[in-house]
């Protein structure tokens, strides 16, 4: 897989980052041998050198010059502190499930300063933020979002401890299993060459879904059992047993549907 190189406006702001960071460094050890003789002092040359930074912008420092970032925190929409308030925001709402997108998050910058900000500010925002990174979002269904709270969780905990200390059951007796719903025949996503001045590249399928249902079950110390598919059908089919289409060797159930049933 090859890395994606970071945009020119990120390695510029890591770099100045970084360059703060030697500056600081460096007036921290100008002013740390305050107290030492003259004759172990070293110049600011040799300080800036050691710290590979101008020895003019370290007297500059030393004076009481503010850094770039200092001085842009004046034109910036929001302080420092506000940021770091926005940025918490910004975290609990990825982690309850409603993750903010960019017009969201600059809707609520706004809201903060009281006024409009560009439309690059946001952009800016997160260049500022290395903790913070975009990601696509997955969906998930609200009935799921709801059940798991801290009070759900917290109980299931709960009574899973008090049961395996009342029956001193062993951790090689404690088995999670979990199933998944796949569709044969379905790639979700390719990539494809396309008219250069196509805007969406649809693929066309079939709405003729063969759902299956994928059973799967381990220990907690380490072991599995062969996984299941359930087919839902009223026969085999030759091709679920051609060489290599069952590699983990998974059991086949027919999950078979009579005519009452279905009526």
């Amino acid at each position: 897989m090859t890395r994606q190189k970071p945009s020119a406006n990120l390695t510029s702001c890591l770099k100045s980052k970084a360059h703060d960071a030697a500056l600081s460094c460096a007036i921290l050890a100008v002013r740390a041998q305050a107290d030492l003789p003259e004759s172990q002092q070293k110049s600011i040359e040799q300080i800036a050198g050691g710290h590979q930074v101008s020895p003019e912008t370290l007297r500059r420092r030393l004076a009481g010059t503010k850094s770039r970032t200092e001085a842009r925190q004046a034109q910036q929409a929001l302080s420092v502190s506000q940021e770091e308030v926005l940025t918490g925001w910004i975290k609990y709402c990825g982690f309850r499930g409603i993750p903010l997108s960019k017009s969201a998050i600059q809707k609520q910058a706004e809201l903060i300063a009281g006024r409009q900000i560009g439309c690059n500010w946001v952009s800016r925002f997160a260049l500022r933020h290395q903790d913070l990174a975009p990601k696509w979002t997955r969906k998930l269904e609200a009935c799921r979002a709801q059940a798991l709270n801290k009070s759900n969780v917290q109980g299931f905990y709960d009574t899973y401890q008090q049961l395996r200390e009342q029956y001193s059951i062993p951790d090689a007796m404690v088995w999670n299993a979990d199933e998944k719903g796949a569709a044969l025949n379905e790639n979700q996503h390719i990539k494809a060459l396309v008219d250069r001045d196509q805007k969406t590249a649809h693929r066309i399928g079939s709405s003729n879904r063969e759902m299956v249902t994928i059973i799967e079950c381990v220990s907690a110390t380490g072991g599995a059992l062969q996984p299941m598919v359930i087919f839902k059908g009223q026969r085999l089919m030759s091709y679920w047993f051609e060489p290599g289409a069952n590699p983990s060797g998974a059991t086949y159930v027919l999950a078979l549907w009579t005519s009452a049933e279905n009526h």
